[in-house]
């Protein structure tokens, strides 16, 4: 179990004082597809990560999904993060929102019409393909050489859901946001936000069936800046396990907002407009009429509730989320509501760019009684994860060799780009590969050294290595023989290499994909163009990396076994020597006792020392050492 605790014994909000000590569970994050591709390496392992830990069942994953290059638009996407201008991008949910009436249609002028110079419109039938986002850029053209551009982004920051005003995620809009259409895969790249496992609460089916958790929600909007803590407030978050085995403590602080159910009771009863942004109809007078009765019913209801409430337990009923920039600016907020039948919440958001890192900050707002007849409702942390957009590295490519009849000194190689999903371990081989992949582990957040997610999505150009003798590591294929084969936007590619008759080469392939990210190594082939007189066959086959040789030693130390020196006799002072050492300073003197001088020729003064050979014979190989040695003396130096 994953849980929060708050750490301080009172919160103050508005000059009241609130002893609000509770727990409450939070969200482990588990990535599905990465559990997935993981789990498909060792499908015999018996500790599946796969399987889900009782305490696990509630978890949440920001993610995101880049599903083809478009050039024109990821460059548009760009600038438009740059200039805080997300309202011009294309929405999904406005999509979803449009096709069901549930939006005002001017947006799809504002967003999904495709406009020339002149300000002609396109075709309908390419709205939301390839052509529809590159053609994105020349209709903000348009609207800007048009002087309109300001108008259009006021107007969709308006029409759409989380900008302008608040927006509430119904039950009526999170069914139509699930996308059962997949229209999300049209869509260049898009960030994803799921949520499972939550906690079904009393006070949650009571909203829900008596009609007030729009109620609600314009509630928490309406009164959330007077309701804010006037100091952060500081958790604490344990992890007693995880899916991962993992043991996590560490303490949180952030800013909290009171409500007290008082004052909902009180904002139910008085009639006003909404704040937040949420399809809904207009009202007849006995609709109206209808409510208002249900609402006092609800209050006698949950009053009754409150009473057989434990004290300090938290109830989970609604949670916000809030799209920032890395730096904490606010893009967007969203609210939705812990419905008894919304087992999975998602979340897509398709307004992000390419290479831009973005923050998902949810909020959950718990039900806490504090004493016997009365309850507050509390916004505070609940999960945080930030995304960073790349496209996956892609699939090594499959490759066939084959050679020329009569045609001595030529291979033709094929490329065919590979279409999978697979987690593993990056092989390292350029230099440029090293940032390439430090990127894609950020963005896949990822601990660097454990498997990341390889697939296809475009198409793309491959790289080509060679050498003449068997690699020891992969980083041997990166010389001069390198090349990068374009497949000119195609999903094949042929190359042609030179070759030398009865020469073995080795080959290995790379695919690279259109942001220059690369996959892992293909297999090593071993190829020899074989010529027997006039006879020409090849001979190919897959090989695994030599083994390395074993280290060749350098030195071994003889300290232990060998000792040469000189004997007492040679290295002593005479007598007649040691009386008279100031007169011997910076002079050569004799040196040693014994009367035969083995250091030094009869010149010695002019220091021709002799030279010994000490020869050492093994016993075992019978294998000889010669060592040379000279023996030096110095001139005397006061000390």
């Amino acid at each position: 179990m994953k849980y929060y605790t708050v750490n301080q014994d009172l919160i103050e909000v508005n000059g009241v004082s609130y002893n609000l000590n509770h727990s409450y569970m939070v969200p482990y994050e588990r990535n599905d597809l990465y559990l997935s591709l993981i789990n498909e390496q060792t499908p015999q392992n018996p500790d599946s990560t796969m399987e889900i830990d009782m305490g696990s069942k509630l978890y949440a994953d920001i993610d995101y999904e880049y599903n083809y290059f478009a050039s024109i638009y990821q460059n548009l996407t760009t600038q438009l993060h740059n200039s805080n201008l997300f309202a011009l991008m294309p929405s999904l949910n406005a999509w979803l929102l449009m096709t069901n009436e549930m939006i005002d249609m001017s947006i799809r002028e504002l967003m999904f019409t495709s406009y020339k110079l002149n300000g002609d419109e396109q075709s309908p039938d390419r709205v939301l393909s390839k052509d529809f986002f590159n053609e994105r850029q020349r209709s903000i053209d348009y609207f800007n050489d048009s002087g309109i551009r300001t108008q259009v982004v006021g107007e969709s920051r308006n029409i759409l859901p989380g900008y302008n005003r608040v927006e509430f995620i119904n039950k009526e809009v999170a069914k139509v946001y699930v996308d059962s259409d997949n229209k999300r895969e049209m869509f260049p790249m898009f960030s994803k936000f799921k949520l499972s496992g939550v906690e079904k609460t009393e006070i949650c089916n009571l909203l829900e069936q008596y009609e007030l958790d729009s109620e609600f929600i314009d509630f928490l909007v309406s009164t959330r800046n007077d309701n804010k803590s006037s100091q952060p407030v500081d958790f604490n978050l344990n992890s007693e396990f995880s899916y991962l085995g993992e043991q996590e403590k560490r303490v949180l602080s952030s800013l909290v907002c009171v409500y007290r159910y008082d004052d909902f009771v009180s904002f139910v009863e008085e009639a006003s407009d909404k704040v937040i942004n949420e399809p809904s109809k207009e009202q007849s007078a006995c609709e109206y009429f209808e409510s208002f009765l249900k609402a006092q019913v609800f209050k006698v209801k949950a009053k009754e509730m409150i009473k057989n409430m434990p004290i300090g337990n938290a109830f989970p009923v609604a949670f916000r989320v809030e799209k920032q920039s890395d730096e904490g600016d606010l893009y967007s907020v969203h609210y939705f509501f812990n419905y008894t039948d919304l087992e999975t919440f998602l979340f897509f958001d398709t307004q992000v760019a390419y290479r831009k890192e973005y923050v998902y900050d949810v909020r959950v707002v718990n039900m806490l009684k504090t004493s016997e007849e009365d309850a507050v409702f509390i916004e505070e942390p609940y999960y945080k994860e930030s995304i960073f957009i790349l496209d996956s590295p892609p699939i090594a490519p499959d490759v066939e060799l084959i050679t020329y009849r009569g045609v001595d000194n030529k291979v033709l190689i094929m490329f065919n780009q590979m279409v999978d999903k697979r987690a593993e371990v990056p092989v390292y081989i350029n230099p440029s590969d090293t940032s390439h992949f430090k990127d894609q582990y950020k963005a896949q957040n990822i601990e660097e050294g454990l498997p990341i997610i390889f697939e296809s999505d475009d198409p793309a150009d491959f790289e080509f290595f060679r050498l003449n003798k068997k690699p020891v590591v992969y980083q041997e294929f990166s010389n001069e023989n390198y090349k990068v084969i374009q497949s000119h936007d195609a999903y094949s590619a042929a190359y042609e290499d030179t070759v030398i008759p009865n020469q073995t080469y080795y080959y290995m392939f790379r695919t690279q994909d259109r942001n220059g990210f690369v996959s892992n190594p293909s297999p090593i082939y071993e190829f020899v163009l074989v010529k027997e007189g006039e006879t020409l066959y090849p001979r190919i086959r897959i090989v695994s990396l030599a083994k390395p040789e074993p280290p060749s030693q350098k030195e071994k130390k003889f300290k232990k076994y060998v000792k040469i020196g000189l004997s007492p006799r040679q290295y002593l002072l005479p007598k007649e020597s040691l009386t008279n050492l100031e007169d011997a300073e910076g002079k050569y003197i004799d040196i040693g006792v014994s009367t035969d001088n083995i250091l030094a020729s009869s010149d010695s003064s002019e220091e021709k020392f002799r030279k010994f050979k000490f020869r050492i014979r093994s016993k075992n190989t019978g294998k000889l050492i010669d060592i040379n040695v000279t023996f030096k003396k110095n001139k005397v130096i006061k000390a």
